[in-house]
């Protein structure tokens, strides 16, 4: 202690020590100088006042990551949207793919029957030139059961190349169908989570948040009032 100084002066004329009015008065005081000489906040008051501040950090924590939660929801269902548009895509693409197919097949088909028509056409012309130039009466007997059977024969391979290409090409039909159903099936996914992304409201679920926590920050506001009208009847 400086040489001319009292104790009053050392704590602006307050005539306390921390000791003396924080421990036998139940108070938190600070100097003189910096108080202007009232008395203190009470370790009571203070934790009354820590209530309802935590109530209000833990509410604005709460719609924090509320708000954060349903933000990542939102990119999530507009990322699940994305890819169902791509698969969309894809199955539209399959689809066109497809029927480009059942029309390669038919025509495929065709020429190929068209080619062996030909051949077997000049195959007959070479068997009926055998035949008569053997001497072979034609239109009688085996020349002509031979005649008949070759035609048959050939009726019946072009029946089934017919049929074969027919099959075929109902396949690649039946398959655009089904594509088509699934990129349909899919734009209506990719629909419903769009709508349900945009649904979505980060700002206002935050703010539902907060009025939910309201009633806990309200109740130790409450609180804190009546311990602060207990603590003030207690000094009277």
């Amino acid at each position: 202690m400086a040489v001319g100084w009292t104790n009053d002066e050392d704590f602006g004329g307050a005539g306390a020590t921390m000791l003396g009015d924080g421990l036998d008065g139940g108070t938190v005081s600070g100097f003189g100088g910096m108080t202007g000489g009232q008395p203190g906040m009470t370790g009571a008051e203070a934790m009354g006042m820590a209530g309802p501040v935590l109530a209000v950090f833990g509410a604005v924590s709460s719609a924090i990551g509320t708000y954060y939660q349903a933000e990542a929801q939102k990119d999530q269902l507009a990322s699940q949207a994305s890819s169902f548009l791509f698969k969309k895509s894809m199955s539209e693409l399959n689809a066109r793919r497809a029927a480009s197919l059942a029309e390669y097949v038919q025509f495929a088909g065709a020429q190929k029957a068209g080619a062996y028509g030909i051949q077997a056409g000049q195959q007959r012309e070479s068997l009926r030139a055998s035949m008569a130039a053997r001497g072979i009466q034609l239109g009688v007997g085996s020349a002509k059961e031979t005649v008949v059977s070759f035609d048959t024969m050939k009726a019946i391979n072009l029946m089934t190349m017919d049929a074969n290409t027919m099959r075929a090409a109902d396949d690649a039909r039946t398959q655009q169908q089904n594509l088509l159903t699934q990129s349909m099936m899919e734009g209506v996914s990719a629909s419903n989570l769009t709508m349900s992304a945009g649904t979505i409201s980060p700002m206002g679920m935050a703010g539902t948040s907060l009025l939910g926590s309201a009633g806990a920050v309200t109740s130790a506001w409450y609180q804190n009032n009546l311990m602060n009208q207990l603590i003030a009847r207690n000094k009277g």
